[in-house]
């Protein structure tokens, strides 16, 4: 087996974390009278020594972030555990028959002064690490709306860092609590403390793909599973049998885009994903055609999704999700380039190119 202990230890990637051990998985406005219980549910993904960095705050009516409105105290929080954030105590009770964990205080002055229509924020040292709606929307009306009714996190979706995802949450519905008198009797009962965390797979599986810009060749690639200890070790050839390793990558997220300015005039690109032992347990061989004119150009660099029309004729651009729902729809004009901000993470999109009469040009898949 080849050895890349050289590799190695000259390499400048350093593997990318954020404070993720404290997680928002529900909210609840509440159908007493007052609009009571207000509600903030709250899971340890780690053993937390302290809470006193973590904060609540509610981005009330679109009108952007209002900050921390609550610091949690000195005190420690075991991994799997689950707390409960209130306005108060004698409604919450009645409604749950348990006390809350904490409250935040008397009304407005408050990180649970919400009425289904307001986003709620986590923040860990003064950064937001998670948000419950778009701090930036009147969330009346939308996907998200929660009056007399909740919202609660999909399993195994963690920390978004502001960037929210309606697509991530399971919905009551607004109104779903009218006329409730407490949860357990509820006809959409609030799914208390059923989040779930399983371990994730490490990665284990990727996709590759590649765009000509110039002389330089943007790689795309898609990876399935967690980011643990495994790396990307990049090789090039140029008759397609003797390889050179030239990069080695130590993933920081689960997309990356690289240009790669030291693959010209090589025709092969080979990629390995190994373990930190060397072993190798995936590879992929691409085939360079510098030649080949592009009709569109598309790939993912950080937050933007990038788009260059290079044909004479306007088209249509298509992003379905998934389960097949039609997401956005763009118009380029000919040879016109666009940057777009999706507001998803972590979502792989069919992206699809259309002429004016409809037909499919090319197809891509990019992980949003």
């Amino acid at each position: 087996m080849r050895s890349y202990l050289v590799l190695f230890a000259v390499s400048g990637f350093f593997k990318v974390t954020g404070q993720c051990d404290l997680i928002i998985t529900g909210v609840l406005d509440g159908p007493l009278p007052g609009g009571f219980p207000k509600m903030i549910e709250l899971f340890a993904l780690e053993e937390i020594s302290s809470l006193q960095s973590y904060g609540l705050g509610a981005a009330n009516n679109g009108n952007g972030s209002d900050g921390i409105e609550f610091n949690f105290p000195n005190e420690p929080l075991p991994a799997g555990s689950f707390i409960y954030v209130s306005a108060e105590s004698s409604a919450f009770t009645s409604f749950f028959g348990f006390a809350p964990d904490y409250i935040t205080g008397s009304l407005p002055n408050s990180a649970c002064y919400f009425n289904g229509n307001d986003a709620i924020e986590l923040f860990y040292q003064g950064q937001v690490i998670d948000v419950m709606g778009d701090v930036d929307v009147d969330g009346a009306g939308t996907s998200w709306d929660y009056m007399d009714g909740w919202m609660y996190r999909t399993d195994n979706v963690q920390c978004n860092y502001g960037t929210f995802s309606p697509n991530l949450w399971t919905s009551s519905g607004a109104g779903a609590l009218v006329g409730e008198s407490d949860n357990d009797s509820a006809n959409i009962p609030f799914p208390i403390g059923s989040y779930q965390n399983s371990p994730p797979l490490p990665i284990h599986d990727f996709a590759a793909d590649y765009q000509i810009n110039g002389d330089d060749l943007v790689l795309s690639l898609i990876l399935f599973g967690s980011l643990e200890e495994e790396y990307l070790i990049l090789e090039r050839s140029i008759n397609g049998h003797d390889f050179e390793p030239f990069e080695l990558i130590n993933p920081n997220q689960l997309f990356l885009s690289l240009s790669l300015k030291q693959m010209t005039p090589y025709n092969y690109l080979k990629i390995k994903l190994i373990d930190n032992n060397g072993e190798v347990y995936k590879e992929q061989k691409l085939f360079i055609q510098w030649s080949q004119k592009q009709q569109f150009t598309c790939y993912k660099n950080a937050y933007q999704l990038h788009l260059q029309n290079h044909t004479g004729s306007t088209i249509t651009v298509c992003v379905y999700l998934p389960n097949n729902q039609l997401f956005k729809t763009i118009e380029l004009k000919p040879r016109e380039r666009s940057q777009w901000s999706p507001a998803l993470q972590n979502q792989i999109a069919i992206i699809l190119f259309r002429d004016n009469r409809g037909n499919i040009l090319e197809t891509k898949k990019i992980l949003l």
